[in-house]
């Protein structure tokens, strides 16, 4: 079989994005295990670091049976931590396109993490593993992601009616995109 493009690390000034690992089971109940992480999300916080053993365990045998996603953990390069996972996800190599999902241990939030995860992953999405298209469908209510999507350069295309159902609720999906072509014109601005 031949090896995922994804399945590398990704190394910024602050970060490692990588897979995950068991070992990463107390960093990642840090956050699953907080109601105000998932407002937003499908899925209740965890009550138990065994059900977060039990969800990572699952990710973790994904890896070789799922080639169309690639989690990977964030973990600061500081002090060795895992605080948050970005996901590529829907990958389909045909029409060169993915969607992004991502989560951050609300302690790291505010300090540019996930915006630096993000601008990385966006960089080897589309000049190693060949995508052109990167997408992030979001709640109208996910204030927060819909801030990071516009910050990483993703514009507003539509609105998805009654696209998720979200703890018993139809939800919208507001839907997000960047191409590399518009991702390689705003970097270069910035160089220049």
């Amino acid at each position: 079989m031949e090896k995922n493009v994804f399945d590398t690390t990704i190394e910024t000034e602050r970060l490692l994005l990588r897979k995950l690992t068991m070992a990463d089971v107390e960093d990642m109940h840090a956050y699953t295990s907080n109601p105000a992480v998932t407002t937003h999300l499908h899925w209740y916080a965890h009550t138990s670091i065994g059900q977060t053993r039990t969800y990572l365990e699952s990710v973790v045998k994904r890896y070789d049976t799922h080639p169309g996603e690639f989690p990977y953990a964030i973990e600061l390069k500081s002090d060795r931590k895992m605080i948050g996972v970005v996901k590529v996800s829907n990958i389909c190599f045909f029409n060169k396109r993915g969607e992004f999902t991502s989560i951050l241990n609300p302690a790291y939030q505010g300090k540019g993490y996930m915006g630096e995860a993000w601008n990385s992953l966006l960089d080897f999405c589309f000049n190693v593993a060949g995508l052109n298209r990167i997408q992030s469908l979001v709640t109208e209510e996910n204030i927060p992601s819909q801030k990071k999507n516009l910050k990483a350069g993703l514009s507003y295309e539509g609105r998805l009616k009654d696209y998720w159902i979200m703890k018993g609720v139809f939800k919208d999906a507001l839907v997000n995109a960047i191409t590399a072509e518009t991702f390689r014109k705003i970097h270069n601005q910035k160089e220049n």
